[in-house]
């Protein structure tokens, strides 16, 4: 009997060994992908979500009346590079798309005047390349826009 518990605690713990846990084969499943609440989120959904968080900040100033200085510009030009939950969504029209938005945050950053236009603008450029490649997001970008 004592030599049936002892081949069985070492079956259990073998099998306990040879076992993955979840999290690393869904942080192994695809590269720059981490575990985020139970939930694989990949390197760009991480950098669309802290644009959106600083963009909310800043919808918040401009609608309070206050200038706002843009510093997202290395956050921003990341888009183009990091890994994205489904890597065929990011081709020629994800790039193109990706271009005009960094050159509408460059506006924004750049206007000294009209500064809720120039940011209006660049949020527009969010909605139109999230109407085509990633719609979910869509409702939520829009409530960034400041209504003046």
């Amino acid at each position: 009997m004592q030599k049936l518990m002892v081949a069985l605690v070492l079956l259990a713990l073998v099998w306990a060994c040879a076992e993955k846990p979840k999290e690393l084969i869904a942080e192994n499943a695809a590269p720059k992908h981490e575990m985020v609440n139970g939930i694989v989120r990949s390197e760009l959904a991480k950098t669309m979500r802290a644009l959106y968080n600083e963009l909310k900040l800043t919808r918040d100033s401009l609608s309070a009346g206050y200038e706002v200085t843009p510093r997202l510009i290395k956050q921003v030009e990341k888009i183009h590079t990091a890994a994205p939950t489904e890597a065929d969504k990011t081709d020629e029209t994800y790039h193109a798309m990706a271009d005009l938005f960094i050159n509408s945050y460059k506006a924004y950053a750049a206007a000294k005047e009209n500064q809720v236009e120039a940011y209006n603008a660049m949020i527009e450029t969010c909605v139109a390349c999230h109407q085509q490649k990633c719609p979910g997001p869509v409702k939520t970008i829009k409530k960034l826009r400041v209504n003046e």
